[in-house]
């Protein structure tokens, strides 16, 4: 008896931290040979250096930009298959979009071009009506995959709603309808609706986990076959459905309610249902947890572990927009869908937790946030900020953002490989699309 309770709190406190949250980071004794800080290219010989004795403890540091570019070579993965003739995008430059101008933490006052250059990003994509009209590449190639880490959300998200409109789904039943095991459980009680929009209620926060236990555990928790009994103990401690809190732990739920419902690989219904429906021009990828050495259940990590180009990402985020039609067939983000995510009435509001998380020097108009005046009302479907006119964005950790305007048919694609102390990237993107309403290249000239 007293064994089992031993085994039960080993659980809970070895709960994965997976993409956002915490400030426990593992730092290599060597950062590398210096030849790798501003290249994409490696030697043999380097890339024997990240692989010696590497796990992913590892990844979140200075190996970043080796491996969120090679996620495959550490991980499991299931392969998400392209089909069809690829879908070019037209490229029509917009020079301006380089010179647009934001005050950053680290670098000061800063356009876009000297950012890139200067910071962790790795890639930057801008496609407006369809049409790129922003592309650069910065210490990877454009043909390499790079890790989503958290931006999979989204596609966790848009499956949700998919099976929604089939009826397959009904987003105010409770976690157990779907799932029998989780019966009596905190996630068991919780509505699907509430989990689906980070407000589950359940003690699940990334934050929190993030400072009593190593940050990235997959060889001890996400791989281990009894990955998912770490959930179950979980008490409920909040109100569902009001107070927004990030976890990486209602997404793997959703992730399971996907694969129990449809009883297909999660990896198996995005490439049915969307990957081959974006003209995509490659295959993509996604990891498996719950797999140790093929033992084990191997769930998808639609958490936050797909890996795609740059290119492909941005195809994806054409779905959101009125140019999807460009993409695809068949229109998969529907307006039911879209109406539903930028409704704030029961989603939960944001304020309390920016004010909790986020320095208030961000939030200076316009400063490296977005301003008092401008600030996320809500957060819903896996995506972090939804502002009040209509845009959305979600980041990965280390620097990656989708930052998606349906309604100026905007996409901002954004991959990086640090982003600690954060450097704002995704701060461009708003700057971008309000360049897009009102011409505007100066988003900040005042010093700090």
């Amino acid at each position: 008896m007293l064994k089992n309770r031993a085994n039960k709190r080993k659980n809970f406190l070895l709960l994965p931290l997976f993409l956002i949250g915490g400030e426990t980071f593992l730092q290599p004794d060597n950062e590398g040979p210096e030849s790798l800080k501003n290249t994409g290219f490696y030697t043999y010989q380097e890339q024997l250096f990240y692989h010696k004795d590497s796990n992913l403890n590892d990844l979140l540091n200075e190996h970043n930009k080796y491996s969120l570019t090679r996620l495959g070579q550490f991980i499991n993965t299931a392969t998400i298959y392209r089909k069809g003739q690829i879908v070019e995008l037209p490229v029509q430059p917009d020079p301006n979009i380089g010179k647009i101008v934001m005050r950053t933490p680290l670098y000061g006052i800063l356009p876009l071009d000297s950012f890139i250059s200067q910071s962790s990003n790795q890639a930057f994509l801008v496609i407006h009506k369809g049409k790129i009209i922003y592309e650069r590449y910065d210490k990877m190639a454009d043909y390499q995959y790079h890790a989503w880490m958290s931006i999979t959300k989204t596609v966790v998200g848009l499956a949700m709603y998919l099976l929604e409109q089939e009826g397959k789904i009904n987003f105010d039943k409770q976690v157990q309808d779907y799932l029998p095991d989780y019966k009596k459980t905190g996630y068991g009680r919780a509505k699907v609706r509430d989990v689906l929009n980070m407000s589950s209620g359940l003690l699940a926060i990334d934050q929190l986990f993030g400072q009593f236990v190593p940050y990235f555990r997959f060889k001890n928790t996400p791989f281990s076959p009894g990955f998912y009994a770490v959930f179950k103990p979980l008490p409920m401690v909040e109100t569902p459905g009001v107070k927004f809190v990030y976890s990486s732990v209602d997404t793997t739920i959703l992730t399971m309610i996907i694969e129990n419902v449809t009883n297909m690989p999660f990896s198996q219904f995005i490439t049915e249902h969307i990957w081959q429906h974006i003209g995509a021009e490659h295959d993509a990828a996604i990891g498996l947890l719950g797999l140790t050495m093929g033992n084990g259940h191997p769930v998808s990590g639609g958490l936050g572990l797909m890996m795609s180009s740059m290119r492909d990402l941005g195809r994806y985020g054409m779905l959101y927009t009125p140019s999807w039609n460009q993409v695809s067939k068949v229109r998969i983000f529907t307006q039911a869908h879209q109406d539903d995510l930028q409704d704030p009435n029961g989603k939960p509001n944001l304020e309390e937790f920016f004010t909790q998380t986020t320095p208030a020097d961000d939030f200076k108009p316009g400063d490296v946030g977005f301003g008092p005046d401008d600030v996320p009302t809500h957060g819903a479907g896996q995506w972090d900020m939804i502002f009040a006119d209509g845009d959305m964005l979600k980041l990965g950790l280390n620097g990656q953002a989708l930052y998606v305007s349906p309604h100026k048919d905007l996409v901002v694609a954004i991959f990086g490989y640090h982003d600690i102390p954060p450097e704002y990237s995704h701060a461009y993107a708003r700057a971008i699309a309000r360049y897009i309403v009102d011409g505007k290249i100066q988003q900040c000239t005042e010093p700090q």
